[in-house]
């Protein structure tokens, strides 16, 4: 078995442009990433406070209805009673009292009657105290990943370690094949169809935290791409 790790010649892919965009000489396979993207170092942080309120709340609700003299003529009235009760603890600064009110009036008719109705008003509560709203806040690890291209109607294959972070960005991508690292983040391999290479990508974030793949990459001679019955 013809291996030629040990001479990658970085950069000599003719189609590593594929990694922005699949070109006509080239097909992009994958990009295998593993867990990664994990918590770290998590505290919980005071983010904000909450006003609590509790205590004798207390308002005037007020009902109106509507009263007819000897004459016949309607007099608007006014009835009002104070609403009052203690209020649990509660993050609302404002509640509804509710009550009922026994009103006496009468008809056109000049007869009298009496009625209940339901009353309500609005009441403040006294402020009582703040309480801290915490939240868990983490940094996370990169995740890191190794992206394959193969060139059509060869075995030269491209592969490059990369990576992301969702709480920054990274700052170094190293490469590993068969245990040697690598003097940059990206290389091509050759061989024979059927040698294998054993490549590690690992990445570090701006937080200084690591995450690296390792995956077993087969060199085969990849068809080249059609275009109907025709090679593209």
């Amino acid at each position: 078995m013809t291996r030629t790790a040990t001479s990658y010649k970085k950069n000599t892919l003719v189609c590593k442009s594929a990694l922005l965009g699949l070109s006509a000489q080239c097909l992009l396979l994958a990009t295998t990433a593993n867990a990664g993207d994990e918590p770290v170092n998590c505290k919980n942080v005071q983010v904000s406070e909450t006003k609590i309120y509790a205590g004798h709340a207390s308002c005037t609700a007020y009902h109106y209805y509507t009263k007819y003299d000897q004459n016949r003529n309607s007099q608007r009235h006014t009835y009002s009673e104070t609403l009052s009760r203690n209020v649990d603890e509660t993050t609302k600064r404002w509640v509804t009292l509710t009550g009922m009110a026994t009103i006496s009036t009468n008809t056109w008719f000049l007869n009298d009657f009496t009625y209940r109705t339901g009353i309500s008003c609005s009441a403040e509560v006294p402020y009582s105290h703040s309480e801290p709203v915490m939240e868990q806040q983490c940094e996370y690890t990169p995740r890191a990943g190794v992206r394959v291209i193969r060139d059509e109607g060869t075995t030269e294959t491209y592969v490059k370690a990369h990576g992301s972070d969702r709480d920054g960005h990274i700052v170094k991508a190293e490469l590993w094949v068969d245990g040697v690292k690598q003097a940059g983040d990206s290389l091509s391999l050759y061989g024979n169809s059927g040698d294998t290479f054993q490549v590690t990508g690992r990445v570090t974030d701006n937080d200084g935290h690591t995450d690296q793949i390792s995956k077993t990459i087969t060199l085969v001679v990849s068809p080249p791409r059609m275009c109907g019955n025709e090679p593209c």
